[in-house]
């Protein structure tokens, strides 16, 4: 794959109908589980107790990149000799034992009540992980609603001849650019900065404002540049 933003955008994505599912207790079963696509109508969402067993810390793969990610408080005891020596050569000794940062980490250790998506769970546990408990669980309808949209904004991208229509039809911006449109009154594409920037001029002179203009962010200081430049 080499476009990972569309890739998961053009996958199936929550809708409607959120509920609490009222037999949490069926995943449980590895079968269940097992059988869960991506491309089932319903989704699940779980609140469950995952054990990294010891066998798998001598995994390679865990190693380099353990599965189920999650946001943690980061203390001085936690951290490794060299780490703790480069904090206190940076912050010195008396407030680096005070430390403590939030921080978005991949480890080794059992996570409980831990908040993740049906796919990510049917991943880890086929990497060797436990399932120990399910405490809830969410449903919802689910459904590829940005699939057809993506691959045309793909298709764009890959015989697009400037870089503008190619920054244009990139994954992470050109669905931000979607949501946008929808909420826009007028919108017109240019195939330059220059030409762009004269519009903007020539809309100022004729309503005495400016309106909103959308533009990718390699793009805007440039935009700017030619605005301020234009007679």
């Amino acid at each position: 794959m080499n476009n990972l933003y569309g890739g998961s955008q053009a996958e199936a994505l929550p809708i409607s109908d959120f509920r609490w599912d009222p037999n949490p207790e069926k995943f449980m079963d590895p079968n269940f589980i097992e059988k869960l696509t991506p491309d089932d109508d319903v989704g699940y969402w779980l609140e469950c107790d995952i054990d990294f067993g010891k066998e798998l810390h001598d995994k390679r793969a865990f190693n380099c990149y353990p599965p189920l990610p999650e946001t943690k408080v980061i203390t001085y005891k936690m951290l490794s000799p060299k780490a703790k020596k480069l904090l206190i050569d940076k912050i010195g000794k008396t407030a680096a034992k005070n430390y403590k940062s939030k921080k978005l980490i991949s480890t080794l250790q059992n996570k409980r009540k831990y908040k993740v998506h049906y796919l990510n769970l049917q991943q880890a546990m086929k990497f060797g992980c436990k399932l120990r408990k399910v405490h809830r669980v969410i449903s919802f309808k689910q459904k590829k609603i940005s699939e057809n949209f993506l691959n045309f904004m793909t298709k764009r991208r890959k015989y697009s001849k400037t870089k503008i229509e190619e920054r244009l039809c990139k994954g992470k911006i050109f669905t931000r650019n979607l949501v946008l449109f929808a909420n826009a009154i007028n919108f017109q594409f240019f195939a330059c900065l220059t030409s762009a920037a004269s519009a903007l001029w020539v809309t100022a002179a004729k309503s005495g404002h400016f309106f909103n203009i959308l533009v990718t962010p390699f793009t805007s200081r440039k935009l700017l540049q030619l605005v301020n430049k234009s007679p």
